[in-house]
């Protein structure tokens, strides 16, 4: 697999799962960075587009052809060999010559809560949450609570960088000036819209269809990185452009090489260990699947969580014109503690929707995770 740099060229559009209807709603708000769908999605066009490929035959398309083995059919139930890693914010940094990846701060990365009179500026220090060792006050819970001692506040909308993220897998709690914000990253701009008739492709003539939009800038250095197969790349080309997002906004890719892209160090986390969810994870089980053993192909036992609520995922089907199922995914930055010995194989930590083909939700870059450290 080889990774993809994607700059925007203005803004982006990415809507949220929440429902929109120009007349109904009054602002459309985005996600960022967008849900794996959305850019698997455009990927997968890009793809149809550059072999030619009109959308009337690709949906006419038979399974032996060459673009299904190359991307699937329309839906969700088969995407040939397609499979992407992502999408991940992302920074060039000129003083390393390297790209870095900005995850959401995890769910366990807590402050002592701020006090009356204090100032956030005064916060220096972050403390990483684990799960209290059992005692017989505890024995006869599914989950153990967490070791807060005082009163503690997490960092909803703030990102960590990849390097210093390594060292909090190891146990390290990052530096308060270390957690980045959002508008460092990207800011958001609304425009006003007008509901459209799409069954006449103009301006809606009724009253009351007047909306805006949140658009997405990201920050000069800022962009996204996905990692996808090899045999995509071949088809895509080492740069170029293709439409992303809501109202056909363009990104402007290029192809990296490995030596480009940071390289986290790799360590074995040992026999207690923790997942951090890094794209969103569909699990049966909403917050969970029915069987972590499993899925993590070792004897391990869950000890606690910490879960953000659900993030809601549908999008639009360009080949079939309409909208997509939604489902309830785990958000980014929650994690699970463990005890055990997982044997994970693949990159991937997720369940398939009922509307998604065997092992589809992992190649469309759901579930990507990360294992950190834990002790009592």
């Amino acid at each position: 697999m080889k990774w993809l740099w994607l700059k925007a060229s203005d803004v982006w559009l990415f809507r949220t799962g929440h429902p929109f209807n120009a007349g109904q709603n009054d602002t459309a708000r985005s996600l960022f960075p967008p849900s794996p769908l959305t850019v698997a999605g455009a990927l997968r066009g890009a793809v149809i587009q550059k072999n030619g490929i009109s959308w009337q035959d690709y949906s006419q398309a038979t399974e032996d052809s060459e673009i299904v083995r190359l991307v699937g059919k329309r839906g969700l139930g088969n995407v040939g060999d397609f499979a992407m890693q992502g999408p991940f914010i992302a920074c060039y940094e000129p003083e390393t010559n390297l790209f870095y990846r900005y995850f959401p701060t995890p769910s366990d990365i807590v402050s002592p809560e701020i006090l009356d009179g204090e100032s956030p500026q005064t916060k220096t220090d972050t403390i990483i949450l684990h799960p209290e060792e059992k005692s017989n006050f505890y024995s006869s819970m599914e989950l153990q609570p967490l070791n807060a001692d005082v009163d503690v506040e997490p960092h909803p909308g703030t990102w960590i960088r990849e390097d210093v993220f390594t060292n909090y897998l190891q146990g390290i709690p990052p530096q308060y000036d270390r957690l980045v914000k959002s508008e460092s990253l990207y800011t958001s701009e609304y425009r006003f819209g007008i509901g459209m008739d799409y069954r006449l492709g103009t301006v809606n003539r009724e009253e009351g269809l007047l909306y805006q939009a949140e658009f997405i800038r990201p920050q000069p250095q800022i962009g996204l990185l996905v990692r996808i197969a090899d045999i995509i790349t071949e088809n895509l080309g080492t740069e170029g452009a293709f439409s992303l997002g809501g109202e056909r906004h363009t990104a402007n890719f290029k192809l990296l090489e490995d030596s480009e892209v940071y390289t986290p160090p790799t360590f074995e986390p040992g026999g207690q260990f923790k997942v951090i969810v890094l794209t969103p994870s569909y699990f049966t089980g909403g917050w969970q699947p029915a069987d972590w053993s499993s899925l993590l192909n070792g004897d391990v036992t869950l000890m606690s969580a910490v879960v953000d609520r659900p993030q809601k995922i549908g999008g639009w089907d360009a080949s079939a014109g309409e909208p997509r199922t939604m489902h309830h995914f785990v958000k980014p930055g929650s994690v699970y503690y463990f005890q055990g010995s997982p044997n994970i194989n693949g990159e991937s930590i997720t369940e398939n929707p009922p509307d998604f083909g065997e092992n589809v939700a992992a190649a469309l870059g759901f579930g990507q995770f990360a294992l950190g450290r834990w002790t009592y």
